[in-house]
C-alpha cells in the first residue's frame, strides 16, 4: 500500500497577521498552531525564518515567501 503524498499549504497573508498579533500577545507556538489550524512545527520554523530581533514581521515574511 503506497503512502499518500504530502502536500503542502503555505501560510497565507491574513495567517501571517494573525500569527504576528498572536506572538505580540505571548500566545505559545502551539497555542497559534491550534488558532491557525497549522501544525506546531510549521508554526516555529515560519518564527524562525522571519523573526528579527525579536520581532516576527508578517509584511517581510509575505514578501519573502
Amino acid at each position: 500500500m503506497q503512502t499518500p503524498p504530502r502536500t503542502y499549504k503555505q501560510l497565507q497573508p491574513e495567517d501571517r497577521v494573525i500569527l504576528s498579533s498572536l506572538k505580540q500577545r505571548n500566545y505559545s507556538i502551539r497555542a497559534i498552531a491550534r488558532e491557525l489550524g497549522r501544525t506546531a512545527s510549521t508554526i516555529s520554523r515560519e518564527l524562525s525564518r522571519n523573526t528579527v530581533d525579536e520581532h516576527y514581521g508578517s509584511v517581510v515574511a509575505q514578501r519573502t515567501s
